[in-house]
């Protein structure tokens, strides 16, 4: 899956960040609490694998996350390849003065292949994703945003693949490029 991720952070405490090491959640969505509620569960499920600690009493950061998913028209123009057949003509007769001979010829005109564009037009679905951390004051300390468009209309599906690669990018930026490739099972 082609999926577009970004962080940031204040480089100024970048060196803070790889000191966190428990985390509480934040519900922030009031239009879909329930897939929220879902999509940090995947979150605190990958953080811990990580070796962060949930804690609600004694966080170090806060975690919340926002999500979007959009239908979207695509459109552009494919190719088809299409054949003509060859055609195949005989002539036949007899020739000459005095004693005729009789002939017969063949020939063969040889078929065309070309490519014939084809419109289309087709749904697909925007999906997004925004984990932001902060301290339990409140201040922003990292935010990373992940985002693709396939045919998944479901968030859910994709959203692990999504999270784990947004997650990469914590507590430093590995340095790939923003627009990468993320296997999917």
């Amino acid at each position: 899956m082609k999926t577009d991720v970004r962080s940031y952070s204040d480089p100024a405490k970048v060196g803070q960040l790889a000191q966190l090491k428990m985390f509480s959640l934040a519900s922030t969505n009031s239009f879909n609490p329930l897939q929220e509620k879902e999509l940090l569960h995947i979150v605190k499920n990958h953080l811990t694998s990580k070796g962060y600690v949930y804690s609600e009493k004694h966080p170090d950061f806060v975690v919340s996350i926002d999500f979007a998913i959009d239908p979207v028209q695509v459109s552009g123009t494919t190719f088809m390849s299409t054949s003509t057949p060859g055609t195949t003509s005989t002539t036949s007769g007899y020739l000459g003065s005095g004693t005729p001979s009789y002939f017969s010829a063949t020939t063969t005109t040889p078929g065309q292949t070309q490519m014939v564009p084809i419109p289309y037009s087709d749904i697909a679905y925007h999906r997004a994703i925004t984990i932001n951390f902060t301290s339990p004051e409140g201040i922003p300390l990292w935010r990373g945003e992940a985002e693709s468009t396939g045919s998944k209309s479901d968030l859910l599906v994709v959203a692990p693949y999504l999270i784990k690669e947004l997650l990469t990018e914590f507590p430093r930026k590995t340095g790939k490029k923003t627009g990468r490739y993320v296997p999917v099972k």
